[in-house]
């Protein structure tokens, strides 16, 4: 039974029901639409019968209809073709993420030689932490590249280039609060205890940056893999040590000193921690090479929908 709801279209034989159904989602046609809206909510708009019957439509032949609706069909399925092999590789990478850090794959060295056991540290084992610089309203908007908690909330580890803050910091403070390649900078403070000391890798080699109040940067002062310290710190069980030593009641925060405390369990030997950044960070640019394609082909049925239903 339809509900009431609903309107039902008995669309006629010289017409395809599919091209109809696209024509009507066309911005052309969505534009009429609105203009025949009442309602008096934003959320409780409405269109009648005969609204939906006024709008005009501008029709190819149906031979030429069939045509159209089959080949963006097929062009649906290719983005729904892509979006499924993204999520299986998501979903793969999820479940090796999780046997590499419980230790239940491993792999081998260059001569098939078992790597030493992990063992377990603590994060300032590996750090010195700091807060970031708080700067004034005005100093905003130019001058050094300033990493903020949107650039440590991202998939994928900052660089100068994808920095898009910047500050006018004194040549006196640039050195307290410097990035270099290899540091990891942690969300501070959260509405939420789940999200709290989130971190993320600074890898970029040629410049620096600086960082703000609401970061805390970890400076290394022991040799390790920054990529895969940056998967390490994402995984459950490193988030969820973080996590329960934050404090707070309606915003939830870590310290410097909440963060050295933090254990987590490390290869010994560098050579495996890079054998696994290397296989991980492959994953990723599968991955993201899919959802490259994937973004890539909706851009490109977006402009033929543009071009046909003018």
């Amino acid at each position: 039974m339809l509900s009431d709801k609903l309107i039902r279209l008995r669309v006629k034989a010289l017409h395809c029901p599919d091209f109809i159904a696209r024509c009507l989602g066309s911005k052309q046609a969505q534009d009429q639409l609105k203009g025949q809206k009442s309602g008096l909510a934003k959320s409780q708009t409405n269109i009648s019968q005969q609204g939906l019957l006024a709008v005009r439509l501008v029709t190819p032949t149906l031979p030429e209809q069939q045509k159209i609706a089959a080949f963006l069909t097929a062009v649906d399925g290719r983005i729904e073709q892509l979006s499924r092999k993204k999520a299986l590789l998501e979903a793969y990478k999820k479940g090796v993420m999780q046997q590499l850090f419980t230790q239940t794959l491993r792999f081998q060295d260059d001569h098939d030689h078992d790597f030493p056991d992990w063992e377990e540290k603590t994060l300032g084992d590996f750090f010195t932490f700091k807060n970031g610089y708080n700067a004034e309203k005005d100093q905003y908007g130019k001058g050094t590249k300033f990493i903020n908690v949107l650039d440590v909330l991202s998939s994928k580890p900052i660089t100068h280039e994808s920095i898009l803050g910047r500050v006018d910091i004194p040549e006196k403070e640039f050195a307290k609060f410097e990035v270099t390649y290899g540091d990891i900078l942690f969300q501070r403070s959260s509405e939420t205890r789940e999200e709290v000391g989130q971190a993320n890798v600074y890898l970029d080699r040629e410049h620096s940056a600086v960082f703000g109040g609401f970061v805390i940067r970890g400076k290394p002062i022991r040799e390790f893999d920054p990529l895969f310290m940056n998967y390490l710190l994402r995984t459950p069980i490193a988030r969820n040590e973080i996590t329960s030593k934050s404090g707070g009641s309606t915003r939830y925060n870590v310290s410097q000193d909440t963060l050295a405390e933090a254990r987590i369990v490390i290869p010994s030997s560098l050579p495996e921690q890079t054998k696994i950044a290397g296989f991980l960070s492959a994953l990723d640019g599968k991955i993201g090479a899919v959802g490259e394609q994937m973004r890539q082909t909706q851009a490109w049925k977006k402009g033929l929908l543009q071009q046909m239903f003018v």
